[in-house]
């Protein structure tokens, strides 16, 4: 398993025990992996996404609150806009 694998499960756990306060972290945590180059950018908001999702975030919180905390947390990271998907 290469880091990046275990950063992005490490990331679905942690997420599932603190939810949206965790999530907010996990967001902070992947964008300073992404700028380091450790995890593909891609990768890690598809990963923070899938587990908004399978943690009922984006039922309880809605999308556009989600959204925007990717997007805050992705904005001086380098690349494309932050766009919402799942990851395979």
């Amino acid at each position: 398993m290469t880091r990046s694998q275990e950063e992005l499960i490490a990331t679905k756990r942690a997420i599932s025990l603190g939810k949206l306060i965790e999530f907010q972290f996990q967001c902070e945590r992947l964008a300073e992996l992404v700028e380091d180059g450790v995890v593909v950018r891609v990768d890690a908001v598809d990963t923070l996404f899938k587990a908004a999702l399978d943690n009922n975030l984006i039922q309880i919180h809605g999308v556009d609150y989600i959204q925007q905390m990717l997007a805050a947390a992705f904005e001086s990271v380098a690349g494309p806009p932050v766009e919402l998907g799942v990851a395979a």
